[in-house]
């Protein structure tokens, strides 16, 4: 028992004292080693309320816009155009590869005939060929299309029920 006794105390004693010293933990990188600094991410979702001292806040710069007019001229480029005892399809397609658009229309239209020697913006040689031919020509900038559709057919608005 004894024994037992004088085991647990000088264990004790170890336990007490043999992990213990009296010098401070090193502070700076050992040799071989780097540091690392690290920066947490902003969590701040709104600038900060301005504060009144030499720090001014600074914008980015961006592109100068175009300055507009509400009261300038549209500029209409002028072509000539001559096609003599031309198809429709021919007149069409030349005056929409003039423009870089496609022509669209139906071959029933296709063969009618028509002669046009016009100076002036396409718009009006497209509704002078409208004339000349008795069709309806539109022109849709947005899908880059001139469509030709018969006077015959008149346009109307489709209801829910499909009449």
């Amino acid at each position: 028992m004894r024994l037992v006794i004088l085991f647990f105390l000088i264990s004790f004693t170890f336990f007490l004292t043999g992990c213990s010293s009296n010098k401070e933990p090193y502070e700076g990188n050992l040799p071989g080693t780097v540091k690392y600094d690290y920066y947490y991410p902003s969590t701040r979702r709104l600038p900060p309320e301005p504060v009144y001292s030499r720090v001014m806040w600074v914008y980015l710069p961006k592109p100068v816009g175009i300055e507009t007019k509400n009261d300038v001229v549209f500029l209409r480029r002028i072509m000539s155009f001559e096609l003599k005892n031309a198809t429709l399809e021919e007149a069409v397609n030349a005056i929409s590869q003039s423009m870089g658009f496609e022509a669209v229309y139906p071959r029933s239209l296709a063969g009618r005939r028509t002669s046009i020697d016009f100076e002036g913006s396409v718009e009006d040689a497209l509704e002078k060929l409208s004339l000349d031919t008795n069709t309806r020509i539109k022109v849709d900038r947005g899908s880059r299309t001139i469509s030709v559709f018969d006077r015959k057919i008149a346009p109307r608005i489709m209801t829910e029920d499909g009449n």
